[in-house]
């Protein structure tokens, strides 16, 4: 049988710490769709396009990875890929205790929602859990450096992002 991965994030941006579980996950799903999920309510601090973009630049070597972007519910958006030959599982990944409660609730209502679809939690690596996009975007605006936090490809086109 196949397995779908679905790794759902706001990517904004892609971290390497996302990249690392996308990888990850490649190697253990015969497919793996990373989802930008827009939450209609919330402006992004990039844009959902832009995201995909940054995305694509940097799994382009992994040929079982797409990149989709939704606001529609992740479960509603994975289902679209069942099929009786096909599993689908909702990709998670945790920095440490503190994500893992979050987590487990949206796992077991996603499971509700998604007729038993299940969530897979992979671990951030030791020496990415302190890694995120609010970082990120916390060091960009103080006009830090983030080539520890991201691809080169992304901090490239995010500096070309902020020149035009």
């Amino acid at each position: 049988m196949k397995t779908v991965a679905v790794f759902p994030g706001s990517f904004d941006p892609p971290t390497l710490g996302h990249l690392s579980l996308i990888r990850r996950a490649a190697e253990l799903w015969d497919e793996v769709v990373v989802l930008v999920a827009i939450n209609p309510t919330k402006e992004g601090w990039l844009g959902p396009d832009e995201r995909v973009k940054l995305l694509e630049e940097v799994v382009e070597a992994c040929p079982n990875v797409s990149v989709r972007a939704t606001d529609d519910l992740v479960v509603a958006f994975a289902e679209q890929y069942r099929q009786p030959e096909v599993q689908v599982v909702l990709v998670r990944g945790v920095r440490g205790s503190q994500d893992l409660d979050y987590e487990l609730l949206l796992a077991h209502a996603n499971r509700e929602m998604g007729h038993g679809m299940e969530t897979v939690f992979l671990p951030a690596a030791q020496s990415l859990q302190q890694v995120s996009s609010t970082e990120v975007r916390s060091r960009l605006e103080h006009g830090e450096r983030v080539a520890d936090l991201l691809h080169p490809r992304t901090v490239v086109s995010l500096r070309r992002m902020q020149q035009a």
